[in-house]
């Protein structure tokens, strides 16, 4: 397997961690309890930023090139480019509604609530698409050498997330992360 895909598919699997936050903290505010909104302000900059300079150029990288070798793969995979602008626009929309929930604006909860399950929801269909679909076609299309050729341009970006270290202004949200999954692991046990 191609590092690149070895390591999209461990920042999917951070992802679906931070996703497994903001689904409590929307559990939250659907039972009418208090969100923490400064958890959720850091884990939305975090989706504002990362995916959208890291991450997702990765991809891209990757798609062009599996555009150039199987136009068909590529097909089949949509055009992921859109996919992920629509993701970011879906983010930017969570984070203004969370803003406005804060500031206590009249319907501003339900709209929060509403756009953080589509904001869920689009990411985890996504990633589920990304690994159902276009990893395999990529890694069965591309040849050593185009992957060498985008590992050269990949390696040079670091998670500040899940990184170490932990940019300070994400460490809130790797601690809650790391809490969660103390819990997860305990529970298990049982």
């Amino acid at each position: 397997m191609s590092d690149v895909v070895f390591l999209l598919r461990l920042e999917h699997r951070n992802m679906s961690q931070l996703l497994s936050v903001v689904e409590r903290q929307l559990s939250c505010l659907q039972e009418r309890g208090p969100m923490d909104h400064e958890l959720m302000e850091s884990i939305l900059g975090y989706c504002l930023t990362y995916p959208d300079e890291c991450h997702h150029p990765k991809e891209d990288l990757i798609y062009r090139r599996l555009a150039l070798r199987d136009p068909a793969a590529a097909d089949a995979v949509g055009d992921l480019e859109a996919h992920h602008a629509e993701l970011a626009a879906l983010t930017r929309a969570f984070a203004d509604a969370l803003a406005a929930a804060e500031d206590d604006e009249p319907g501003a909860q339900q709209r929060t609530e509403w756009l953080g399950r589509q904001f869920l929801a689009g990411y985890r269909d996504h990633i589920a698409m990304e690994e159902g679909v276009f990893f395999p076609r990529a890694l069965a299309a591309l040849s050593e050498r185009d992957w060498e050729d985008i590992e050269f341009d990949v390696f040079d970006t670091r998670d500040p997330l899940f990184s170490e270290p932990t940019e300070v202004r994400f460490r809130n949200v790797r601690d809650q992360i790391l809490a969660e999954s103390v819990v997860t692991a305990a529970t298990a046990l049982r």
